[in-house]
């Protein structure tokens, strides 16, 4: 299912051969429209998608647009689709009409609805076929009926990598693309951490080898980055991902992409180049306005058929958050890393989380558990009948269970939480080893013992 169909209805914001000659007129018919299922006025809706479009046109280079905004005071997501009865005047890549409109309007408080609505909006919009299909439908009812048997192309890669599962020669390949300065060297980093062996700019006569030497060698999740200066034709890369399926790989596409000032706005305040700013061979130049142009089209056939994010407003954390997602990495790759140690000795450098134990019944002050650590049996079966040991693990454990998914949210590799009690030897290892066994089976688990590490050395 998609985000789009269940927010339409054919008989309130599905509206078809609008006859309107400006955007201006547009933007008042469309506020109309969500203003009524939003509660929010009219001129309200109107003056947030007018403050968009200022940001930069939200044309998207196949004569429809995406006129959006996030609005204070709405509740839940709103969305309409117009189709206008002739093109009116509306900027894109490579576009200056269009005829077919999705507005959206998001609450303030819910960015996540906002771009995962707009992200299915625009991956319809470009899918030709059904965008084809939206024009010719004769009525409210039957452009409903076509977009709700749409399926996002991410949807239907997985539904088939589900299928050749069995078949499937086990190597994963994520290719991120996109627009130079929308986050590829993010998005390649993101999957780095998580356990992918990264290839950036490698040109696709490549590919194939490359990955069939590292696939033998062991190595079954590679992220490669392509830009537009590894493509030579257009016909290139779709030959490229037929070899690629032929083999069985599966095979995932990101391509990211971002509004030309918000691209303009990135290059000017980190000074780089853009990769296309120079013409191979000569000593002629281009401007960036110009790169980029050319850099939509080259990669335009790319676009067609992958995952596409916008990252003119996605925070760097959000968009690694969707990279893993869309890679299928789990939602764990945290490892949580459980260390004891002395406090007379000093707090661990890399603690996250401390915890002090010394408040429990001390093995030390019985001679014959004194010179044993907590990894000892007589230790541990001390420690096990007493009742404040119990609670206090308990306690830990509850906060630990409680928290780690906010610390996973942040996109931390490592959450290291140190444990501690006089000398580091006793109820700390202790602990440190319970923790350890309690966590294993949700998250990567490791357990240290400063002291003890100290001691045998």
């Amino acid at each position: 299912m998609n985000h789009i169909a269940p927010l339409l209805n054919p008989n309130e914001n599905i509206l078809l051969d609008l006859d309107v000659l400006s955007r201006k007129r547009l933007f008042e018919e469309v506020s109309r429209i969500l203003s009524v299922s939003s509660g929010v006025p009219a001129q309200s809706v109107f003056d947030a998608l007018i403050a968009r479009e200022k940001l930069g046109p939200t044309g998207l280079g196949c004569r429809a647009g995406i006129p959006h905004a996030r609005i204070n005071g709405i509740v839940d997501p709103g969305l309409c689709l117009v189709r206008t009865k002739q093109p009116i005047d509306y900027d894109g890549p490579g576009q200056t009409t269009a005829q077919l409109f999705f507005a959206v309007a998001i609450p303030e408080s819910n960015p996540d609805a906002y771009l995962a609505i707009l992200s299915d909006v625009a991956e319809f919009l470009r899918d030709k076929e059904v965008r084809e299909s939206l024009m010719k439908a004769p009525s409210a009812k039957q452009a409903l009926d076509v977009i709700a048997a749409w399926t996002p192309p991410l949807k239907q890669h997985r539904e088939r990598s589900n299928h050749m599962k069995n078949s499937a020669s086990g190597l994963r390949v994520v290719i991120v693309t996109g627009l130079s300065g929308s986050g590829k060297s993010v998005a390649i980093r993101q999957l780095e951490d998580s356990g992918y062996y990264c290839l950036d700019n490698l040109p696709l006569d490549f590919l194939l080898p490359v990955l069939e030497k590292l696939h033998s060698r062991g190595i079954d999740r590679i992220a490669v980055a392509v830009d537009a200066r590894g493509l030579t034709t257009s016909d290139q890369f779709t030959d490229c991902l037929t070899a690629l399926c032929a083999r069985k790989i599966d095979v995932r596409i990101l391509f990211l992409t971002a509004s030309n000032t918000e691209l303009v706005k990135r290059f000017s305040e980190t000074r780089r180049r853009h990769p296309l700013s120079v013409h191979l061979g000569s000593q002629s130049g281009r401007t960036l306005s110009e790169a980029i142009h050319l850099e939509r089209n080259l990669l335009s056939p790319i676009s067609e058929q992958a995952h596409i994010i916008d990252t003119t407003r996605v925070l760097p954390n959000t968009l690694r958050r969707w990279v893993t997602e869309f890679a299928d990495i789990p939602p764990s790759s945290m490892t949580l890393d459980f260390e004891s140690f002395a406090f007379k000795k000093g707090l661990p450098v890399a603690a996250d989380l401390v915890f002090d134990v010394r408040n429990l019944p001390n093995p030390f002050y019985d001679e014959a558990l004194q010179s044993l650590t907590g990894l000892d049996k007589p230790v541990i079966d001390f420690l096990d009948s007493q009742s404040q040991v119990r609670e206090m693990l308990s306690d830990i454990t509850t906060f630990i269970d409680k928290w780690l998914p906010s610390y996973e949210s942040q996109n931390r590799h490592y959450l290291t939480v140190a444990i501690g009690c006089t000398g580091g030897q006793h109820r700390s290892v202790y602990i440190a080893e319970h923790l350890a066994e309690a966590f294993r089976s949700k998250v990567l688990t490791v357990v240290r013992h400063r002291q003890l590490c100290q001691r045998d050395s």
